[in-house]
Parts: structure tokens; C-alpha cells; sequence
């Protein structure tokens, strides 16, 4: 019981995180949004869709390494995954926005140059 309240943990966290990114991108483009004929709601339905897939597919790792790790290391298993998930989407979630460069792509490249 205690796995599955860990694997909820990870992924109610990430799809917090992919939805909070949704919310800052989208008020940053409204304008893109109001113009356009499109019910844009539907955008955070589908986006919720997405985020599940890539949440799934995150937490294949963890759910292998929690399921078939003793008890006696378990809790180097989660400062492990801890770890992975800073360093995986921190550092690869400049790419996800199109960062090329610090000053190019997306303005919150600004924020958060490579």
C-alpha cells in the first residue's frame, strides 16, 4: 500500500507540474488564443490526455525499481528517483519550452536560460 501511495505521489506532482506549465504558458499566449476560433478549454483536456501518457512513461522507472528493490535499500531507491526526476526535468525542460538559445524561442527562456 505504501508503493501505491508513492507512485500516486510522483504522478499527482508531475501532472502538477506539466498543468501549472500549461496555465503560465497559456496566459503568457492568450492573446494567440482569444483571436483564434477555437473553444480553448479543450486545450487542457487534451494537454491533460498528453500529460498522463508522459507521466506513465516517467514512472516505468520507478515502478521497476520500487517493485523489485529489498527493503533494506529502499530509501536510497527514493532519494534515487528523487534526484532523477530533478535532474530529468530540470534539465531537459528547457528543450520542452524551445530554448536554443538564452535569448531565443519561447519568453520563458528568459527565466530559465540553458
Amino acid at each position: 500500500m505504501k508503493l501505491i501511495k508513492l507512485l500516486l505521489y510522483y504522478f499527482l506532482a508531475l501532472l502538477s507540474i506539466f498543468f501549472v506549465g500549461r496555465v503560465v504558458l497559456f496566459s503568457l499566449y492568450f492573446e494567440r488564443f482569444a483571436d483564434s476560433d477555437v473553444n480553448y478549454w479543450l486545450t487542457f483536456l487534451y494537454g491533460l490526455k498528453m500529460d498522463v501518457i508522459v507521466v506513465c512513461g516517467s514512472l516505468l522507472l520507478p515502478v521497476i525499481l520500487l517493485t523489485l528493490a529489498p527493503k533494506q535499500v529502499k530509501n536510497t531507491v527514493n532519494r534515487f528517483l528523487t534526484a532523477y526526476f530533478i535532474v530529468v526535468y530540470a534539465r531537459h525542460g528547457h528543450k520542452l519550452m524551445g530554448c536554443k538559445s538564452p535569448v531565443g524561442g519561447s519568453p520563458l527562456c528568459k527565466l530559465y536560460p540553458t
